[in-house]
């Protein structure tokens, strides 16, 4: 009984109706939802106003017929990619102007062009996060001419915060009255930055219900080898469930993010294991073999020390990264900043080159386990983080166990910093641009450092 009308994608320029019966077959399908799919036009025929006019209309339609279609009224969503998007969003604001925005559960717009910063904003924008690549910047270009075609006056000064033409450009008041938000968009998308700048409105105004980025794919580049199309459809699959009428206490299940300012942007990405199944494969086996290592009665502490050489390989960074680094290794009195002592070790790196004089620095924390490897055994990826991210690094010794404790492990991280922050000046560095991190169990230890320094 719940529906979906779902306005189909093209560009604004391209298709119709008839081009998706497979597309809306598999929504139906896979959904268990009942689709409409509706004709709205398509540029320079049809402009921007009239295709969400049209489209409202054809949700009017399936409302007033809900009875005859057999469907439940309070379940009945929009929704469309791309151009089909860019449809729903227009959609939703002719609800929004006619005090409307109750009549649907939802509207749900993937990637959709709804916002004018591919026009008014340079790519190499401090908010922008796609990367530039052929993924992003070719169809871009070529979205920026499609939007023209829907407008009678695309070289007037207004067209570019024209909300006929870039929805997402609305007023506040509009946004207040719209019907509820989900966003898709896509790691490479070039969409991507406004769905994010839209998604931050509409959470401010508690409209955004969940928001998600999809990695590993551009705009509408869903691919079913690699399995991102699969995936797509399975978040679908769990965004349908705001069909449901807002009696049903959906919002107090905990499964939505928080509906006010930024917190309301969640990037959700994808686990390896769904798009690639033979890394799944090799976890499951390994979460095997540790189960079985427990019931056996726990890991052993000489089990710990003939495993250690083994995992001493773990850094996987290539080689290469050694010759593009000068690394020093330092000691020092750990005990005069609380860790354990006398003598801690720290290595430092930083890249070669002329001019290559990086002021920010991370403390950057090991992995293995909490029980395995030392800062000896991470030079190829310290270096890789140094060069690629022109950082100077710092990886110091905290202790594995189960020689050394937990809080210890912490304390010992914690003099490593203050270490690094009291020799600022010597190493060249801005006090005010140095950060912590770590992979694993240096995340783990990180964030026992930054407790303790709550604690101060």
């Amino acid at each position: 009984s719940k529906a979906m009308v779902w306005y189909h994608g093209g560009q604004m320029l391209f298709t119709g109706p008839a081009d998706w019966h497979k597309s809306c077959c598999q929504l139906a399908v896979e959904l268990d939802v009942v689709v409409f799919n509706p004709e709205v036009g398509v540029g320079p025929e049809t402009k921007a106003p009239q295709m969400g006019l049209n489209g409202y209309a054809a949700l009017k339609y399936v409302l007033a017929n809900s009875v005859r279609f057999e469907l439940n009224a309070a379940a009945i969503g929009i929704g469309g990619l791309s151009a089909g998007a860019f449809t729903c969003t227009l959609v939703a604001m002719e609800l929004a102007k006619q005090r409307e925005g109750h009549l649907v559960a939802m509207a749900f717009a993937d990637s959709g062009p709804v916002d004018n910063d591919i026009l008014m904003l340079p790519d190499d924008h401090e908010s922008n996060r796609q990367f530039p690549c052929g993924l992003y910047t070719s169809p871009k270009a070529s979205h920026i001419v499609s939007m023209k075609f829907l407008s009678d006056d695309p070289e007037s000064a207004a067209f570019g915060t024209d909300p006929a033409i870039f929805p997402a450009q609305m007023s506040d008041n509009l946004v207040m009255r719209l019907p509820p938000f989900v966003i898709f968009t896509r790691e490479f998308d070039q969409f991507r930055r406004g769905n994010e700048q839209f998604g931050r409105r509409l959470a401010q105004h508690q409209k955004l219900l969940e928001f998600w980025v999809q990695a590993g794919c551009g705009h509408c580049l869903d691919d079913a080898t690699a399995g991102t199309e699969a995936v797509r459809l399975e978040n679908l699959k769990l965004v349908i469930r705001h069909l449901l009428p807002p009696d049903q206490a959906l919002f107090k299940t905990g499964l939505l993010p928080p509906p006010t300012g930024t917190a309301g942007i969640l990037p959700w990405f994808e686990p390896m294991g769904k798009r690639y199944p033979d890394v799944q494969a090799k976890w499951d086996k390994a979460i095997q073999q540790w189960t079985q290592l427990d019931r056996a009665g726990g890991m052993k502490e000489t089990m710990i020390l003939k495993m250690r050489p083994k995992m001493a390989k773990v850094d996987k960074a290539p080689t290469s990264f050694l010759e593009q680094c000068d690394m020093e290794e330092l000691e020092f009195d750990a005990t005069q900043f609380g860790g354990a002592g006398p003598k801690a070790k720290i290595f430092m790196y930083r890249r070669k080159g002329e001019g290559a004089k990086p002021s920010k620095a991370m403390v950057w924390y090991h992995g293995g386990q909490m029980l395995f490897t030392g800062p000896a055994d991470w030079h190829k990826s310290c270096c890789q983080l140094a060069v690629e991210l022109d950082v100077v690094v710092f990886n110091p010794e905290v202790g594995v166990g189960p020689e050394t404790k937990a809080p210890q492990m912490g304390l010992n991280g914690y003099a490593a910093l203050k270490y690094v922050l009291a020799n600022s000046v010597r190493f060249e560095l801005n006090a005010a641009a140095i950060g912590i991190g770590g992979l694993s169990a240096g995340a783990f230890t990180c964030t026992l450092v930054a407790m303790e320094l709550a604690k101060q």
